[in-house]
């Protein structure tokens, strides 16, 4: 997660820092972009089941910072999640190039300010399995969606 959010500052705004003293903290929309992972799937001992995966995690550190939060997106999943914190773009089976088509259209909806992507996992089964996607050809396409992004 920490690696992504750092590709995610670099590709799209400044580390957001803490508020002045007496300040409201800047709300920061936030866009999260990725497969069931992002959808909220975990698999342990504790879960299993949408209830916010690493969103939960990552809300919960920002707002415990003192920083605001907005996740944004057109899908709600996420019940460990306050209810007007659950959305987001985690399609579960998604590839890489399933998200790259939608994306123009999700950043138009949601006006992030930071979109955090994880995906790729379901492009990593072999050739000839679900999905049809060539795992060797993961690198390009996601090359090709943080070009859309950015």
């Amino acid at each position: 997660m920490v690696a992504t959010l750092l590709l995610v500052v670099l590709l799209l705004g400044n580390v957001p820092h803490p508020p002045a003293p007496g300040k409201k903290p800047v709300t920061l929309r936030i866009l999260p972009i990725g497969d069931s992972i992002t959808w909220g799937y975990l698999h342990s001992a504790l879960t299993v089941g949408p209830e916010g995966g690493y969103r939960l995690t990552l809300y919960n550190a920002l707002t415990e910072a003192g920083q605001a939060v907005q996740m944004t997106g057109n899908l709600s999943d996420g019940s460990a999640l306050p209810a007007d914190q659950r959305a987001h773009e985690g399609h579960s089976t998604f590839v890489i190039s399933q998200a790259e088509f939608f994306t123009p259209g999700w950043i138009a909806d949601a006006d992030p300010d930071y979109i955090l992507l994880i995906l790729g996992t379901n492009d990593m089964y072999p050739p000839g399995t679900y999905p049809t996607e060539n795992p060797d050809g993961a690198p390009t396409r996601l090359a090709s969606l943080l070009t859309t992004i950015h």
